[in-house]
């Protein structure tokens, strides 16, 4: 596709802007789409508002408010209204839209990259419920945690089988907005029409219940499985973003120490800081928690991509340098990400290891099935 836009002249509107990048998919990878393929697409901002040329018309979808942590005093959160109050589902942060020049979904990450891998599972899981959801609401933006052990984030897929039936992948809508002609959020749904969804068969995350009194809220929060990652607040009496709340067990000094504790074996939770560290790094946004800055760019992604087809060619034509390759891309990844963090030697060397299992995952994928065997003997 030829490119409609100047990017010289968006940056008079957005300076940040980037061509940009599909994730995950690679010329002869498993996730490869050529719908995708062909798309034109934009990252405008840093929190990854991105725009999209669809067909004769552009759309614009806007970022999700990011997170913040509420006041808390003597580990009780501080409630000046009523608040829905949900849990915090330990997955990764989706935007699925509609685009009528495909007739089909597309899975934007939280930075804005495209996501082929996500837009490839969740189109083969479930095509039938999205695309019934989306021909009655077209011009809508789906926000939800994608989970699953085939998902980007196979963290407690035991655990989400067992209560929830998601095995390779599932997800919990949270939030629904209009795509907007700017920059700017559209119109938000409430709650009510979030409960309505559950009609039309689409998985819509529980409710812990409605609170304006902190204690009684952490009372509740005493009960939640340690599985989740503790609770997400929003108003009540009115769809402000401006402001949405979160509360992870980590705040809270004294209350919840055993929720943190638990370890990421047989299906049980994970809190692998450098786990986090990757997750966030390769959606394209910061973690500053942990020393994270920022995410990789979307040129840096770029290049990831192709360095990964080229790991495919030698895992299929050069076993013998698959090591080298390998070792080039850790390499690669390792200067940006210690170039975006600040991270002790403990962490650097976890990180190491993270991104050695990531790619090892690659070279399995593009391995054949005779390969995999002969390697295993």
């Amino acid at each position: 596709m030829v490119p409609t836009h100047n990017i010289e002249e968006l940056k008079k509107i957005y300076p940040f802007v980037e061509k940009n990048v599909v994730m995950g998919m690679g010329k002869s990878g498993k996730f490869y789409s050529a719908d995708l393929d062909g798309l034109e697409s934009y990252i405008l901002t840093k929190s990854g508002t991105v725009l999209i040329v669809d067909g004769d018309r552009e759309i614009m979808v806007p970022s999700y408010p990011k997170l913040e942590a509420p006041e808390i005093v003597r580990d009780i959160p501080v409630l000046n209204e009523k608040f829905i109050a949900e849990y915090k589902v330990d997955g990764y942060n989706v935007r699925l839209f509609y685009l009528k020049s495909l007739n089909n979904f597309v899975a934007l990450q939280r930075g804005g990259f495209i996501c082929a891998q996500t837009t490839a599972i969740l189109r083969e899981s479930y095509s039938k419920q999205f695309m019934n959801f989306f021909l009655k609401y077209p011009n809508t933006v789906l926000c939800m945690e994608v989970v699953g052990k085939k998902s980007l984030n196979a963290t407690n897929y035991e655990f989400n089988e067992k209560n929830w039936g998601f095995g390779n992948i599932g997800y919990f809508i949270f939030d629904v907005f209009d795509i907007s002609e700017n920059d700017k959020l559209g119109k938000w749904y409430d709650n009510d029409f979030l409960n309505e969804l559950k009609k039309m068969d689409l998985s819509v995350i529980p409710q812990v219940g409605i609170y304006n009194d902190g204690n009684l809220l952490v009372e509740k929060m005493a009960e939640i499985d340690p599985h989740f990652d503790g609770v997400v607040l929003k108003s009540l009496n009115q769809r402000d973003r401006e402001h949405i709340y979160k509360l992870r067990w980590e705040y809270f000094v004294n209350k919840f120490q055993n929720k943190i504790k638990i370890k990421d074996k047989g299906g049980e939770k994970s809190e692998k800081g450098e786990q986090i560290i990757l997750s966030h790094f390769f959606q394209g946004y910061s973690q500053p928690e942990l020393g994270l800055n920022e995410g990789i760019s979307v040129e840096e992604l770029k290049n990831f991509e192709e360095y990964i087809d080229e790991l495919d060619v030698v895992v299929k034509t050069d076993k013998a340098n698959i090591k080298n390759k390998v070792g080039e891309i850790t390499d690669y990844l390792m200067k940006i990400l210690v170039s975006k963090g600040n991270f002790d030697e403990d962490m650097q060397n976890k990180l190491l290891k993270g991104i050695k299992n990531r790619l090892g995952g690659f070279v399995g994928r593009g391995m054949s099935k005779e390969d995999r065997e002969n390697k295993e003997k």
